[in-house]
């Protein structure tokens, strides 16, 4: 049992509003995330936000949904909360919600990766670095509960590196994320081309 938690309550401090409501080719940028997963059929489906329009959106996918009150707190707020959520699974699939060009193909590698390798954490790689989304075994719910900071999980990858299985991703597009303005207007060039 796989659960996608989607976690949507950063505050875009580099941007003027929720970078996550910002359009692209008429729909926002979490629509285009939350689409992709509930294409991939994870056994659960839980957003973590703070916003209502995102929570709106996210109904119509058939997302759990998660408010976290404390979004100030840094990105483990919403993995905790998201995780503390997830029902009996076997691992977490964390997905962060910028990224609008994730691949039906790039998650379902993950996904498929996760279940021949279900004590592992697995994490992909696209031109030598790692990217996101990671999935965690729930053999390390207890690690994920504890984090704090805006770090997510990067400290139990590195803490366990003979629990980590890389996967080469070849997809440019799949881990393009919207951070600033200037990366905003990338990604609107980016999908127009597409």
């Amino acid at each position: 049992m796989i659960s996608a938690i989607v976690l949507a309550a950063g505050l875009s401090r580099r941007m003027t509003q929720n970078k996550l409501l910002l359009p692209l080719e008429g729909k926002p940028i979490i629509e285009y995330v939350l689409a992709a997963v509930h294409e991939c059929h994870p056994d659960e489906s839980i957003l973590v936000a703070q916003d209502e329009a995102l929570f709106e959106i996210g109904r119509a996918y058939g997302f759990q949904q998660v408010k976290n009150p404390e979004p100030e707190k840094g990105q483990s707020m919403s993995v905790k909360l998201g995780v503390a959520a997830a029902k009996n699974t076997n691992s977490y699939l964390l997905i962060v919600g910028d990224q609008p060009l994730l691949s039906i193909p790039t998650l379902r590698k993950i996904m498929d990766c996760s279940i021949e390798n279900p004590d592992c954490i697995i994490v992909p790689l696209f031109d030598g670095k790692c990217r996101n989304p990671v999935i965690f075994p729930s053999l390390f719910k207890e690690n994920l509960l504890a984090l704090t900071g805006d770090t997510g999980g990067r400290s139990i990858i590195r803490n366990n590196p003979d629990k980590v299985l890389s996967i080469e991703i070849d997809d440019p597009f799949s881990f393009s994320d919207v951070d600033t303005p200037e990366s905003y207007e990338r990604m609107k060039s980016l999908i127009q081309k597409m």
